[in-house]
């Protein structure tokens, strides 16, 4: 089974992404579910860590010890204040040899917003053109809160590039 990395600042959706709880509190620690992000698909294993800057240098304790085929990072797109300290998470996650054959996909979480910067300017922003010719990523734009056929677009994406 497919193992994935949840991962971003504290608040910025990821537990509601993957629907783990049906009114998602505060991940504390690791949360690990076992779940097809689109029915009829395999299920994978997400790991959800916490995003809270106490507990993000958790995260390669994860990493150094489970092989990860992908990383979900889960951005607030309606906070700019948090986007170049959601970028150096981004960044260090890119660059870390462990992830090196990992696929990555981020999610830009509009949390509702209609004020947000567009997919193409966020991806100039968290400098989409400056990672390794390597690395596997890509952005989508949506509302973690709702499943539409962005939502669908994404994981289908995922899902396509968790085996090549």
């Amino acid at each position: 089974m497919p193992a994935v990395l949840v991962a971003g600042l504290e608040a910025a959706g990821k537990t509601t992404l993957i629907s783990i709880k049906d009114q998602p509190e505060r991940t504390l620690g690791t949360e690990i579910v076992e779940k097809a992000l689109i029915s009829n698909l395999r299920k994978l294993s997400l790991w959800d860590v916490s995003g809270n800057e106490a507990l993000r240098p958790i995260w390669p304790a994860h990493y150094k010890n489970v092989r990860f085929n992908a990383v979900i990072f889960v951005v607030d797109a309606s906070d700019e204040r948090l986007f170049e300290e959601s970028k150096e998470e981004l960044h260090i996650l890119t660059n870390e040899e462990e992830l090196r054959e990992t696929v990555f996909i981020v999610i830009f979480n509009t949390k509702g917003a209609n004020n947000v910067p567009t997919l193409e300017h966020l991806k100039h922003v968290f400098g989409f053109d400056k990672f390794h010719t390597s690395v596997r990523i890509e952005g989508f734009l949506i509302d973690v809160k709702r499943y539409d056929r962005h939502t669908h677009e994404a994981f289908t994406w995922l899902y396509n590039n968790l085996d090549s």
